[in-house]
C-alpha cells in the first residue's frame, strides 16, 4: 500500500508536477516502486554538484532533463540501448566519479565500459539517478516505457545486492560538510592569532590607540580561548549546539548548504503605528504589516540574512526595513552577532536574528515603517500575515488574451493609421510573424505589421 507521495517536494508549477498530474497511472507505478525500497522523497536537482546535501530520510536525486522519453522504441532490448547511448551523452560524469563512497548500480546484464544506471550514497540517505524521471506522459505509450524503465532498475539493484536502509546522518559529521566548517574553524583561528600579534604590537607603537586595541587584544584572546576550546572536541560541540536549536519553536529546520548552514525562521510581521492623512486630517493608526519569509545563512564569521517574500520598489529590493538589495543595517546588533558566531552558539544566533527581524528603529532604518506597510499594500499580495490574498491569485489565473483573427488590437510601437480610433485596429489576417489589420468597419487593405508590435485588449 503507497502511503505517501515521494512527489510532495516538487513545485506545483513544474513540469514534472504537472506530468504526473496528468497520468496518475505513472505516478502510482514509480511511487510504488521506489516506496517499495523506503524511499520517502523525490528530488530533481538542475546541478549535477550535490556533494554538500545530506537527507535525512531516504530520497531519489535526479538531474538530466528526460523529456522526450516515448521517442525510444517501446522493446526491452533497443530501449535499453537507447538509456545507456541516447541519454547519458548529455551528461558529465567527472562529478558523477568524484564520489568514491558510493555504490554504484550498473545495467543489470553489463558492467564493461557502461555508466552506472545509479549511484547509492549510504551515508547520505540518497540515491542519485542520473535522469529525469518524466518524459511524455501524455503519451499512449508512457506506461509501457516506464515500465521497462523500472524493470532495468530493479534487476539492476537485485544484481548488485545493494540494500537501502536509512542511516542516522550525525553518523555523518566527518563528511565534506563538516569538514569544511572544520577547516574554516582553524583558518578563523590562524586568522585572529595573526591579528592578536599586530594588536600587540600596535599597543607599543602606537600610545594614541592603546585603548583601542587594548579592547581588541581583549576581544581577540576572549575568541580564540573559545575557538580552540571548540576545536578540541568539535564534532560533539556542533552537534550539540545544533540539536539546542530545535527548542526554538520559530526555527522551522536546518540544512547544510555548500556556503553554510542555512536555518529557516519562517513568516514575520511587524505591528506599529503609522500616520495617515484624509481630507486634511492627520490621524495616527495601528496596523499590522507582513515583512516577509525569513530565513539566514551562517558563512564563516558572518550572517547572511534572506527573505523569500522580498518587496520589489522600482529598483529596489527590500527584504526589511533594515535592509536592502545595496545594504543592511544591524546596529547594535552587529557586535552581539558576532560573539555569538565566534562560540558557535547557534540556538543564542537565532533567537537574536528573529529579535532583530522583528524590531524597528525609525531613527536608523534604510525604509521607514510607514512606506514599507504602503508599499506591500499597493504589492496587494499578501494579507498582513503573509497569505497570499484571492484577488491577488484569481488576478494572476485570468487567462490570456489570444491573438486570433477578428481580435481588437493595439498598435504598441505608436505607428498603425491616423484615423484609426486610439490607435486600436481589427485582426484580419495572421501569416507567419506578420499580423494583418484594418479600422473596425473599413475593408483590408492589406496593412501589417510584426506580430510582437501588437497587444491584444
Amino acid at each position: 500500500m503507497v502511503a505517501k507521495d515521494i512527489f510532495k517536494d516538487l513545485s506545483k508549477n513544474s513540469t514534472l508536477y504537472k506530468s504526473l498530474e496528468s497520468n496518475p497511472t505513472v505516478k502510482s507505478m514509480l511511487n510504488t516502486f521506489f516506496q517499495k525500497y523506503g524511499f520517502k522523497r523525490y528530488k530533481y536537482k538542475e546541478s549535477s554538484n550535490f556533494n554538500s546535501f545530506i537527507e535525512e530520510d531516504l530520497t531519489v536525486y535526479s538531474y538530466v532533463s528526460f523529456n522526450n522519453l516515448s521517442r525510444y522504441n517501446s522493446t526491452f532490448s533497443y530501449f535499453r540501448l537507447s538509456l545507456r547511448l541516447n541519454l547519458y551523452s548529455n551528461f558529465d560524469y567527472v562529478y558523477y566519479y568524484q564520489f568514491d563512497e558510493g555504490i554504484k548500480i550498473y545495467p543489470f546484464d553489463k558492467k564493461d565500459n557502461s555508466y552506472p544506471l545509479a549511484i547509492y550514497f549510504k551515508e547520505r540517505n540518497i540515491l542519485y539517478i542520473p535522469f529525469y524521471l518524466m518524459g511524455e506522459l501524455s503519451n499512449s505509450s508512457s506506461e509501457e516505457l516506464y515500465k521497462t524503465v523500472l524493470e532495468i532498475l530493479s534487476e539492476s539493484i537485485e544484481e548488485s545486492k545493494v540494500e537501502f536502509k536509512k542511516v542516522d546522518i550525525s553518523n555523518f559529521v566527518d563528511s565534506m560538510q563538516f569538514n569544511k566548517l572544520k577547516s574554516n574553524l582553524t583558518q578563523e583561528l590562524n586568522n585572529f592569532k595573526s591579528n592578536l600579534i599586530d594588536y600587540e604590537s600596535n599597543i607599543e607603537t602606537h600610545s594614541k590607540s592603546v585603548t583601542v586595541y587594548m579592547i581588541k587584544r581583549r576581544d581577540a584572546i576572549k575568541i580564540i580561548e573559545n575557538l580552540e576550546l571548540l576545536s578540541l572536541n568539535f564534532n560533539k560541540t556542533i552537534k550539540k549546539n545544533l540539536s539546542e536549536v530545535k527548542s526554538l519553536k520559530f526555527v522551522s529546520k536546518y540544512e547544510f548548504v555548500p556556503e553554510g548552514i542555512r536555518f529557516y525562521l519562517g513568516k514575520i510581521s511587524y505591528e506599529d503605528e503609522i500616520e495617515e492623512k484624509k481630507e486634511e486630517i492627520i490621524t495616527k493608526n495601528k496596523v499590522k504589516c507582513y515583512l516577509g519569509d525569513y530565513s539566514f545563512m551562517l558563512i564563516n564569521n558572518a550572517v547572511k540574512i534572506e527573505n523569500k517574500d522580498s518587496l520589489k520598489v522600482g529598483d529596489y529590493i527590500y527584504s526589511h526595513m533594515h535592509s536592502s538589495s545595496q545594504s543592511t543595517c544591524y546596529g547594535d546588533y552587529m557586535e552581539k552577532i558576532s560573539k555569538l558566531i565566534s562560540e558557535f552558539k547557534f540556538k543564542e544566533l537565532c533567537f537574536l536574528i528573529y529579535s532583530y527581524l522583528k524590531s524597528y528603529n525609525k531613527e536608523d532604518c534604510i525604509c521607514k515603517f510607514d512606506k514599507f506597510y504602503h508599499f506591500r499594500k499597493e504589492e496587494g499580495k499578501f494579507d498582513e500575515d503573509g497569505n497570499i490574498l484571492k484577488s491577488y491569485k484569481e488576478k494572476k489565473e485570468e487567462p490570456k488574451k489570444e491573438l486570433k483573427v477578428g481580435a481588437k488590437v493595439r498598435r504598441i510601437d505608436g505607428w498603425g493609421l491616423s484615423h484609426a480610433p486610439n490607435n486600436i485596429f481589427i485582426v484580419t489576417n495572421i501569416s507567419g510573424s506578420y499580423v494583418y489589420y484594418t479600422v473596425e468597419g473599413e475593408e483590408d487593405k492589406g496593412n501589417n505589421a510584426h506580430i510582437e508590435d501588437f497587444e491584444v485588449i
